[in-house]
């Protein structure tokens, strides 16, 4: 059951995607939480999809998620560091995840970076937490 809730979800993710409307530059951090819902599904458990936009070498504090995390390029690019790791450059038109408690953080390229990210977590549970 729980792969078909995110298959549905990636579904839907990707025809959103497809048509979202982009600024020329970006010039400040934005985020926008787009879903946040329960699953029919799955008891105590929700989904949430977020677009992350960035400026160019702005990085986002090293955190970790309790569950994996999904995220598309949509525009620009983005590194990623995850712990003990070399860090990873994704592109626009490249999709990445990110293990279940896995400390990381990321650095908007050189245009910046315009992102969805996808999530299925415990209810009640931070989506993010501060890692030292």
């Amino acid at each position: 059951m729980l792969k078909n809730a995110i298959l549905t979800v990636t579904i839907l993710f990707l025809s959103f995607s497809s048509q979202v409307l982009e600024a020329d530059e970006i010039t400040e951090a934005k985020i926008l939480n787009l879903i946040k819902s329960d699953l029919a599904t799955i008891d105590d458990h929700e989904v949430t999809m977020t677009k992350v936009e960035m400026p160019a070498g702005e990085v986002i504090p090293k955190h970790l998620h309790p569950t994996e995390e999904f995220f598309y390029v949509i525009k620009g690019s983005t590194i990623l560091r995850l712990d003990d790791k070399p860090d990873q450059v994704f592109a626009a038109g490249s999709a990445g995840t990110i293990p279940s408690k896995t400390p990381h953080s990321a650095e908007s390229g050189p245009d910046g970076m315009t992102i969805m990210v996808f999530r299925v977590h415990p209810k009640g549970e931070p989506v993010r937490t501060p890692v030292d």
